[in-house]
């Protein structure tokens, strides 16, 4: 998954790969994977408190 994202950094420009692309030139792979996680479920947990939806860029609809 690291390394696929590493291989497609060109193309995928969302905050959300901007910030794990930083992430992982300063931290482990390891580590950048449960950043990861525990950002999703973050996200996951404030979308289901506030019972909305969220766009491919973050933004509430």
């Amino acid at each position: 998954m690291l390394a696929a994202s590493r291989a497609q950094k060109s193309t995928q420009t969302t905050p959300m790969f901007e910030w794990i692309y930083k992430l992982q030139e300063r931290r482990p792979n390891n580590v950048v994977a449960v950043a990861i996680a525990a950002k999703q479920a973050r996200m996951l947990w404030a979308i289901m408190a506030k019972q909305q939806r969220q766009d491919a860029q973050g933004l509430s609809t």
